[in-house]
């Protein structure tokens, strides 16, 4: 195989089964000191890890995986040094940022991140045409007040765009 694709669903694991980024943490590195058998053949550079999510689960990723290529999300991912982080822990910003040392753009792939169909719906039931708008912009996610990781990981763009909510002329 040219290229072998290492598949993380960490929203899953955390839901289904109650895992924590140390957890998270365990299993990706003995998924790859011990699994990924043909891991070192390339120093990993043939292996495509997906990150389906605004964060990396593997928080000690760069020991064991930099070479690898990155599929994800966000080429600014939330990255947490603290293994029990929660989104309810409230801990503090030198626990939880947006690293933008962890995308390599030589060897790392953005895609959309997952968009359901009746959101795009309510997308396209608010749409207009140009010549109705004195401006454009458009945002989907979650309300920066409405869960913590968003404030402690430094998430000012995402509360900037929320700001244009509601001026006139602009949707």
């Amino acid at each position: 195989a040219d290229f072998f694709f290492v598949p993380a669903y960490a929203g899953c694991a955390f839901h289904q089964e109650g895992m924590y980024l140390g957890d998270f943490d365990h299993f990706f590195a003995e998924l790859v000191h011990g699994n990924l058998t043909r891991f070192w053949n390339r120093q990993g550079q043939d292996h495509i890890f997906l990150w389906s999510s605004e964060m990396y689960t593997f928080p000690s990723w760069a020991e064991h995986i930099s070479n690898a290529v990155f599929l994800g999300v966000e080429a600014a991912p939330v990255t947490c040094r603290a293994f029990g982080f929660t989104e309810a822990d409230n801990q503090s910003q030198e626990f939880c940022q947006h690293c933008s040392s962890c995308f390599s753009p030589w060897k790392d792939i953005v895609i959309p991140y997952f968009v359901s169909q009746w959101s795009t719906q309510l997308l396209m039931d608010s749409d207009r045409d140009f010549d109705q708008r004195t401006g454009l912009a458009c945002f989907y996610g979650q309300d920066s007040t409405r869960f913590q990781i968003y404030e402690e990981g430094n998430a000012t763009g995402r509360a900037e765009l929320q700001k244009l909510a509601g001026i006139a002329g602009l949707g």
